[in-house]
């Protein structure tokens, strides 16, 4: 009977590191997060989200996998002290939980609706407008392919325009 009390208290106490593992694994594959701040955040909101005062014959270790683009895993593993189940020759039991979260970011697509009439021949400063309209394009492609997932690759399109808007350029 005193081992079965040690073990329903380990599968309390797995529960618990359980759902701690869903809620870091969740903090952690937040698309707006850098993959060097994602183990920080998932220690912090898994010991937020431990009851306190829980003791660990073997203090709960927390791997972050983030070798899988677009992917989360995080394993957690320990063991509590066993009370009565020494008396049998067990001293602690392994507790152990997983949780792998995907992420799943739609793809940004973005269109440039270009003004390429004779208009843009004119000069801007001193580069024509032509000119200047393909720099501050690049300039921002490359400023959102910067900050762009290798899991969410933006998508862009052109549509020039002159005195008609032509689709299929």
């Amino acid at each position: 009977v005193g081992a079965g009390v040690d073990f329903n208290y380990a599968n309390v106490v797995r529960e618990e590191v359980q759902s701690a593992t869903d809620a870091a694994v969740l903090a952690a594959s937040s698309p707006s997060l850098a993959d060097s701040d994602r183990k920080k955040i998932a220690e912090k909101i898994f010991a937020a989200s431990m009851p306190p005062g829980r003791k660990f014959e073997k203090p709960i270790d927390i791997n972050v996998d983030l070798s899988k683009d677009g992917v989360v895993q995080i394993d957690a593993s320990g063991a509590i002290a066993t009370q009565f189940a020494k008396l049998i020759g067990f001293k602690y039991i392994d507790i152990s939980a997983t949780a792998v979260a995907q992420q799943s970011v739609r793809r940004p697509e973005i269109v440039f609706v270009l003004d390429v009439s004779g208009s843009m021949r004119a000069n801007m400063g001193v580069d024509k407008r032509i000119n200047v309209l393909k720099k501050s394009a690049k300039e921002l492609i490359d400023t959102v392919d910067k900050y762009s997932t290798p899991s969410t690759p933006p998508a862009y399109g052109i549509v020039p325009f002159n005195m008609n808007v032509n689709v299929g350029a």
